[in-house]
């Protein structure tokens, strides 16, 4: 099926392009005319692509626009009558950002956008545009009535004050809290002020027909569903509820079966067969559940009520295997008494056992075996693989600590997949992409799976393989959605493959040319291209890119853009000048020329530039001067770092150091949350010191809930600085915490993780804080009452035999350098796998050698009473990055992997790793970005 797939997707993609070439050669008002042939013989896919090449080409927005909003609106119930949900939920989304383009909405584009979209994106291009005025009394019901279905009655606030809308909603919002508990007697008391002329009429008249089905008064019922609008929604409970009218049964059950459902679920059916399941579920009465559930299967489908008994039986096995996991016997005994085939009850038990256990189960392997019977057509067998893989790997992403706790059940389970069980091995996030890709490979539609990409970290090169192959394979399954092109652009420019990245990026301009998430890329992408040409002065080609990047016109690059340029102009001639710097930003805000600023000291910071910087410190005190009085949104928006788009472009995406100074004053004006979202990046960027100094700050002034937060980030940080643990007070801040305050915390933790070494980087990880130490953890050997007797003793006979090798004439110094030379030096280390063929490999196992001997002075204890081993260990630790340099490695994603494949080859990198916690970074040398990323390549690796 997969293949077949894809073939159909390349056609899609090369029918496409050939639509493209083929409007490339018409004017504007030919391709429209096509446009609208298209239209016409409802090839709407076509209209799309004429419309929006119209659009492209400078045609009157004013006319194509709506044009281009109705095929979508045709475009999304065709998909709809296809049985595409996905592909029309994408349709939605484009529709809706067309909706708001719309220069003028009309009584009829607003009835067309009422039929397929969201009316949260309806009412907000209403108020945008001031156009409450269109709404005419039939569209006022429709809205009505949505509002109350899809829970945004809060919008109908937005209308004029005299719109019956506003007038009737606290009635109405009373009455909808009513229906959604399934009480229709108290909506209908709730409604009593509602009058026929209301745009909320037809609720009211709905309300009245769902109490009389209720009460199963037929007569009633029969009057009321006429007087239901032409519009109103659920058509398919009005043909049911009207069959049961006429003939006191369902017969559409096949047509509507998710209605048919409803009807039988809490809320709306109180009476009857379902109030008689559960008085026999508080006894525990299986054989009159069972006799219950019958009755109703054949009253909901008389021809074929072995259905619905499958769909009880699973609704009440997850609720009797939930409050009564202990009894195993229960739930074989229910299903005993309501199916007969002891095959499908074997299926059910299995299914329920996995369902229930979010599939991590011992009963999931032979559910998997079952999926034949179950769903006999294989593109739907393909799906339900999917949706099991899929949940297995949210629940993994969600409490990572299942992969320990559910190991044989997880070993098992993968074997059934053909999943080699190797990958359990793996690091977690390896562990869910390849998860995901399998899913994937059973059902390249689903949409759930590419979500789920989200929010999975791929720092190393095997990661991003997986999630390129993902992404290929998303980009050419929805060819009209640009959000798998945008991820793609990131993963080539994080392998250097400029060119890919600018190809796809152009894929995703052409699906979603008004897309503003695609404009900014687009635009960044010139941006990238001319930053390339800088160091090697064609002016030209930088200037060009730069002009076709302001083109777009996005005030968020204006300061980037900019700043590039002022780079060139320093380039040029060497120097800074402050009256270039002011004649180009002359037009920005004081906050876009501090960051214009700020932007363009990163570059010349950065870099072999030789740039004289002279005037630079007066030209940031003047702008200082400018930004004072700012609000927390200007300032939050000087002070947060570039998101990871801007990763090619400047060498660290934390530029606003140079505001923080030593002080950190400027961070006393934010509010909590706003200074809470920028200590990692501070201290990622060495500023550790300023954050505990506002954290500490800022906890005095803080109510309650935030006081509690904001020691917790100061006490961790205090404890990553000296690298203290255990930690009681860090615990003791945690157990005071309620527990929705405490799984913030939680959370918080887990980010901190990020920026601790071991063994604080575990205990952040588990949110434990006060366990003992680890073995090995403390400034050298541990006191004599910390070892049993034997221990003791051992030492003794150490020491005493040391001293008579002293007496004899043998050296123990000599020995001992034998024994840690064969212990630690790095014989069979491949040095240019590592460090590439232009690296001395007798060097490099030279200074691996002294950095793990100092480390173990550090961890163990030194040798000799007069050595110093940090200072040792750091002069080694700078020894190896500048090999590094020398050798030819300069990015951040190469100094991560060499310092990855470093910690994997050596067999005491968890020593070494150690010893790093104990020194802190700034002394080590650990300042600039590219060391930053090898100590994290080295902690994965180790």
């Amino acid at each position: 099926m997969a293949k077949i797939r894809k073939k159909k997707s390349k056609q899609k993609q090369r029918h496409g392009n050939e639509k493209r070439k083929m409007f490339q050669s018409l004017t504007p008002d030919a391709i429209r005319d096509q446009a609208t042939a298209f239209l016409a013989a409802s090839r709407y896919r076509d209209a799309i692509l004429a419309f929006r090449e119209v659009l492209k080409k400078g045609g009157d927005k004013d006319l194509i626009l709506p044009d281009l909003f109705r095929a979508y609106r045709l475009r999304h119930g065709q998909l709809l009558a296809k049985k595409m949900p996905r592909e029309a939920e994408t349709v939605i989304n484009l529709g809706g950002q067309v909706f708001e383009a719309l220069p003028r909405i009309t009584p009829e584009l607003l009835e067309q956008a009422l039929d397929f979209l969201p009316v949260r994106t309806v009412m907000a291009a209403l108020k945008e545009k001031a156009a409450f005025a269109v709404l005419a009394p039939e569209t006022e019901k429709r809205l009505g009535i949505l509002l109350v279905t899809e829970d945004a009655l809060d919008l109908a606030g937005d209308l004029p004050e005299d719109a019956r809308l506003r007038t009737d909603r606290p009635v109405v919002a009373a009455a909808a809290a009513n229906m959604m508990a399934g009480d229709w007697q108290g909506a209908l008391h709730a409604m009593r002020p509602i009058g026929r002329i209301s745009p909320y009429a037809d609720l009211k008249t709905f309300a009245r027909a769902m109490k009389a089905w209720e009460q199963q008064d037929r007569s009633t019922l029969k009057k009321a569903l006429p007087r239901l609008g032409e519009n109103f929604p659920f058509k398919g409970l009005r043909a049911l509820l009207a069959e049961y009218a006429d003939r006191g049964s369902f017969k559409s059950v096949d047509i509507y079966p998710d209605t048919a459902a409803l009807l039988m679920g809490p809320g709306i059916h109180k009476l009857s067969c379902r109030d008689r399941i559960q008085q026999h579920m508080k006894p525990l009465n299986l054989n009159g559940m069972a006799a219950a559930c019958r009755d109703f299967a054949r009253l909901l489908k008389p021809e074929s009520p072995d259905d619905v008994l499958e769909t009880l039986a699973e609704i009440i096995g997850k609720g009797i295997n939930k409050a009564y996991e202990d009894d195993s016997v229960l739930f074989p005994g229910f299903l005993e008494r309501l199916i007969r085939s002891s095959p499908q009850r074997k299926r059910l038990f299995l299914k329920i056992e996995s369902v229930c256990k979010d599939f991590v189960s011992h009963a999931t392997p032979d559910y998997l075996k079952t999926l034949k019977t179950e769903f006999p057509d294989a593109k739907e067998r393909g799906t339900a693989y999917a949706l099991i893989l899929l949940k297995i790997a949210g629940i993994i992403k969600q409490h990572p600590h299942i992969l320990y706790d559910y190991d044989e059940e997880l070993f098992d389970i993968l074997a059934a997949f053909s999943i080699p069980d190797s990958i359990l091995d793996s690091d977690v996030n390896l562990l869910l992409l390849t998860l995901v890709r399998h899913a994937v490979k059973q059902d390249p539609g689903n949409r759930l799976a590419y979500d789920m990409l989200q929010g999975i970290p791929a720092p190393l090169a095997e990661h991003r393989k997986v999630l390129i192959n993902l992404y290929e394979t998303m980009a050419a399954q929805f060819d009209d959605d640009p959000a798998p092109c945008l991820a793609l652009a990131r993963l080539y420019y994080l392998k250097n493959a400029f060119r890919k990245a600018q190809a796809i990026l152009q894929t995703a301009y052409d699906r979603a040319p008004h897309d503003v998430r695609v404009k900014e890329s687009r635009a960044l992408a010139f941006v990238i291209s001319a930053q390339k040409n800088l160091p090697k002065e064609k002016w030209h080609l930088v200037d060009r890119d730069l002009d076709r990047a302001a083109e777009f016109g996005l005030p968020i690059l204006s300061p980037v853009i900019t700043g590039k340029r002022l780079l060139a102009e320093c380039l040029k001639t060497l120097k800074f000048s402050a009256n270039t710097f002011h004649e180009q930003t002359r037009a920005f805000t004081p906050v876009q020329q501090m960051q214009c600023f700020l932007l363009l000291q990163t570059d010349v910071d950065r870099g072999d530039y030789g740039i004289n910087t002279r005037g630079m410190a007066s030209c940031f005190k003047g702008l200082q001067k400018q930004i004072t009085g700012l609000s927390s949104r200007e300032l939050m928006a000087l002070l947060s770092p570039l998101d990871d788009r801007f990763t090619p472009v400047y060498p660290t995406l934390f530029y606003a150091r140079p505001l923080l100074g030593t002080t950190g004053k400027i961070l006393s004006a934010l509010p909590p949350e706003d200074l809470m979202s920028l200590v990692i990046p501070m201290v990622q960027n060495q500023c550790t010191d300023v954050a505990v100094r506002a954290l500490k700050k800022k906890a005095k002034t803080a109510g309650p809930d935030h006081r509690t937060l904001l020691v917790f980030y100061h006490t961790a940080l205090e404890a990553i600085s000296a690298n203290i643990f255990p930690c009681p007070r860090l615990a003791a801040v945690a157990d005071k915490a309620g527990p929705d305050l405490r799984e913030r915390l939680r959370q918080i933790s887990r980010s901190l993780s990020d920026v601790a070494f071991y063994p604080l980087k575990d205990a952040f990880d588990r949110f434990e804080f006060d366990r003992p130490a680890p073995p090995g953890y403390g400034p050298g050997p541990g006191y004599p009452g910390d070892h049993p007797l034997d221990e003791m003793m051992s030492d003794l006979y150490d020491i005493m035999m040391n001293a008579m090798n002293q007496d004899s004439g043998t050296d123990p110094d000599e020995d001992w350098d034998e024994d840690q030379e064969d212990r630690f030096y790095p014989w069979e280390l491949d040095v240019a796998s590592i460090f590439g063929n232009t690296c001395d490999p007798q060097m490099a196992k030279e200074i691996i050698f002294d950095l793990a001997l100092t480390a173990d002075g550090i961890v163990n204890g030194p040798a000799h009473p007069r050595e110093s081993p940090e200072e040792n260990f750091i002069y080694a630790l700078q020894s190896l990055l500048d090999l590094m340099h020398q050798s030819g490695i300069k990015t951040t994603g190469q100094y991560r992997e060499t310092g990855r494949k470093l910690a994997e080859a050596l067999a005491y990198s968890q020593l070494v790793l150690e010893a790093l916690g104990r020194v802190k970074s700034k002394a080590a040398g650990i300042t600039t970005p590219e060391h930053q990323h090898f100590i994290l390549g080295f902690r994965s690796g180790a």
